[in-house]
């Protein structure tokens, strides 16, 4: 889904060869959604300023949560038991992630490559995430992300 300031909400999709969802923008909303045993990412996220919001992403063959881009809000999103981490940060910066549970992935629970002054060195913010459990890799990339 392209553009700008849409809506993705309650959808489900499994077993593509790629990525199950992709959303790119600005100002995008994508709540609710079920990605399962897609052959990429469960859901990725590019663009910015986009509210991610109660998603599950569960044994997909890359990332659950793949997100890029800038100032996006992501909050309750849960990625468990996909062949990648839990939730990716990829180039993402001024992002807030609250909530996040990302357990039982065979890389980390979460990765962030950004640097700056947000929550562990990174340029985004995270609280109260879940993501000490089970995790191939570890519980993340940066110590203190996970939990």
């Amino acid at each position: 889904m392209g553009g700008d300031a849409n809506q993705l909400g309650q959808v489900k999709v499994q077993g593509n060869a790629g990525d199950g969802m992709l959303v790119s923008g600005t100002g995008n909303l994508a709540t609710r959604n079920t990605a399962t045993g897609n052959g990429g990412d469960g859901l990725q996220i590019q663009g910015a300023s986009a509210v991610v919001q109660s998603n599950q992403a569960t044994s997909n063959g890359e990332a659950g949560l793949e997100i890029r881009g800038v100032g996006h809000m992501l909050s309750s999103n849960v990625a468990n038991r996909n062949a990648g981490s839990g939730l990716q940060m990829v180039g993402a910066a001024g992002s807030r992630v609250d909530r996040p549970q990302a357990e039982n992935n065979l890389g980390f629970g979460i990765t962030d490559d950004s640097t700056g002054t947000g929550t562990s060195g990174t340029a985004n913010t995270y609280t109260q995430n879940t993501c000490g459990r089970g995790n191939g890799a570890g519980p993340s990339t940066r110590v203190g992300l996970g939990r």
